[in-house]
């Protein structure tokens, strides 16, 4: 089953649908590819350029730039991924059954060329043990302590995020007093 199929009625129209079936065919398209080869929508790139936008909020398709043309596939890939990650991290969302409907996976893979890195991984549960990636997040292993500093900096630093996010922001606060601690 396709993630058209698994949509709810409101996350898709017909022309968005059809879309979604042409990336899925097409691999990588301009939108100029789109507009030419679905006849679900009209032949306008502005619409078209509309229906895609749309999506890329939704998180559905992927938008790559080279110079003034624009590559969209799809966002969307079915893992089953043979071995168990290194670590994952279950969020807080459940569906109406109680099981966890999304997790990061965290690994670390070698690279002879580039060095180690991990690998950060979003999915969300679909149905019956099978799982959609939203895709990921690549971290060469030499920044990962820049890159978790300047993710507490930001929420430490960020008033609209101090407002917003109070209990998390004590949370993360508290964190970093203890860890300096050890430092």
């Amino acid at each position: 089953m396709t993630h058209v199929e698994n949509a709810k009625p409101e996350d898709f129209s017909p022309e968005l649908a059809a879309i979604k079936k042409y990336l899925e065919k097409a691999k990588r398209a301009t939108t100029k590819d789109i507009a030419e080869n679905v006849p679900e929508i009209p032949k306008n790139r502005a619409v078209v350029e509309n229906y895609l936008l749309r999506m890329f909020v939704k998180d559905d398709v992927l938008m790559i730039r080279k110079g003034r043309m624009k590559l969209w596939s799809l966002n969307h890939i079915k893992v089953a991924s043979p071995i168990k990650p290194t670590a994952f991290a279950v969020m807080s969302e459940y569906d109406d059954q109680g099981r966890s409907t999304r997790k990061f996976w965290f690994d670390l893979f070698p690279s002879s060329k580039y060095g180690d890195y991990i690998y950060v991984q979003e999915s969300r549960y679909v149905e019956e043990g099978k799982w959609e990636s939203k895709g990921g997040l690549v971290l060469p292993i030499n920044m990962v302590v820049d890159y978790v500093f300047h993710l507490l900096k930001m929420a430490i630093k960020s008033q609209q995020f101090r407002e917003t996010h109070p209990e998390l922001y004590n949370e993360i606060e508290n964190f970093v007093k203890e860890a300096a601690l050890f430092v």
